[in-house]
């Protein structure tokens, strides 16, 4: 009788062993949901912000500092990710069909400088109007969903 009485003990921890073991792994799965649910957020988020930086520009017209100030942006992404043209996640600014991003400081200012005044209906640049540009597209990268595009045309 005693042998049978120990062998239901033996049985009963073995059964309360597996249920702990038991609550022990499904608590863990649930944490392992909650950090991905958590890393996804996050990822989401820098996303989202990283983005920003160029749709905020594209709901309205924006005047050539603003797209100098993008471009500028665009290239220190590049330049820190060691980033060249053609690669799936390099940054083109593209206004009236010239990339800016490849040209250097001094040719910015000069396109800046160009394209800063509007013209008026006899070709001469009229100092009391900015000229206007408008987001015409942006593309992103399929894999990451990271703008690598966006282009500008001016406001006739």
């Amino acid at each position: 009788m005693e042998n049978a009485s120990n062998a239901l003990m033996m049985a009963g921890g073995v059964l309360i062993g597996i249920l702990l073991l038991s609550v022990l792994v499904v608590a863990f799965n649930g944490a392992a949901d909650l950090a991905k649910s958590y890393d996804d957020s996050v990822s989401t988020t820098s996303l989202q912000a990283f983005n920003d930086n160029f749709e905020k520009y594209s709901l309205a017209p924006v005047d050539i500092q603003t797209i100098i100030t993008m471009t500028h942006f665009a290239k220190d992404y590049n330049t820190r990710n060691n980033l060249v043209k053609g690669d799936s996640i390099y940054i083109s600014v593209i206004c009236d069909r010239k990339a800016l991003e490849e040209k250097t400081d001094e040719e910015l200012i000069q396109y800046m400088q160009e394209n800063t005044f509007a013209i008026d209906d006899q070709g001469n640049e009229d100092p009391t109007q900015f000229q206007q540009f408008i987001c015409k597209s942006i593309e992103y990268n399929e894999g990451t969903g990271t703008v690598t595009k966006i282009t500008f045309e001016k406001v006739k």
